[in-house]
């Protein structure tokens, strides 16, 4: 245990440690630089309803950051704008209604027909004298 403990208060093992600190320091620093510049405008422009949204707030002039935490009479008029517009865009039959709960059960019933009438033959295992 005591030659543990001087083998970690080396003067190399000290500076191994904060140059992997730093290293890491600087890869999180990366990694969150990429993600604000490259991977979140990405994935922004790649979702459809946050496309619409952000057209939307640019046509309109607004500026999304100052309503974030606002308690305003425009902040929730921008929000209930933005909502049903989005209500307005969905396909009729979307989410979990009626059709979907039904394709569910058909599905069931299709693969417990399968089931039932798949074939249930064992297959003769070769004689080992061959």
């Amino acid at each position: 245990m005591n030659q543990n403990r001087s083998n970690n208060q080396q003067p190399g093992n000290r500076s191994s440690s904060r140059l992997k600190g730093w290293a890491a320091f600087l890869f999180c620093l990366s990694l969150l630089w990429g993600f604000t510049f490259y991977f979140g405008p990405w994935l922004r422009d790649s979702i459809p309803a946050a496309v619409e949204m952000t057209e939307i707030a640019r046509e309109r002039d607004i500026d999304t950051t100052a309503f974030f935490y606002a308690e305003t009479k425009e902040s929730y008029e921008g929000e209930r704008y933005l909502r049903e517009a989005l209500d307005l865009a969905k396909p009729k039959g979307y989410g979990a209604n009626g059709f979907f709960f039904l394709g569910i059960v058909l599905c069931i019933l299709i693969l417990a027909v399968g089931f039932h009438f798949m074939p249930n033959e064992t297959i003769p295992e070769p004689d080992k004298n061959d």
